[in-house]
């Protein structure tokens, strides 16, 4: 997992932004989507659970503010919050985590 979070830090310049691993969710989901296209349903995943996940994360994300940025993103909403930051932090970079695994 170590290898993961330098990776994305070499794309995103930053492990310590939401958006940055926001934005790596994103792209996974679409990844994953165009290899289930590509190889039909997985045994354990198909095409319209992936496509219903992936919608429940647009919605999330879009009413949090994960993938904006400037003073509306949830990255400068919690700045000031450590604990709340951290803890989305991290709940957002298991995610990317876990979609990267299932690509």
């Amino acid at each position: 997992m170590q290898n993961q979070a330098s990776a994305v830090a070499e794309d995103r310049g930053s492990t310590d932004e939401i958006q940055g691993w926001g934005r790596k969710c994103f792209v996974g989901f679409n990844n994953t989507k165009a290899q289930l296209e590509k190889a039909g349903d997985h045994p354990h995943l198909s095409l319209t659970d992936l496509e219903i996940e992936q919608a429940r994360f647009k919605i999330w994300a879009g009413n949090l503010g994960v993938l904006k940025s400037g003073a509306s993103s949830l990255d400068a909403r919690l700045r000031d919050s450590r604990v709340i930051r951290s803890s989305m932090l991290r709940l957002v970079s298991r995610l990317a985590e876990n979609i990267e695994q299932s690509e």
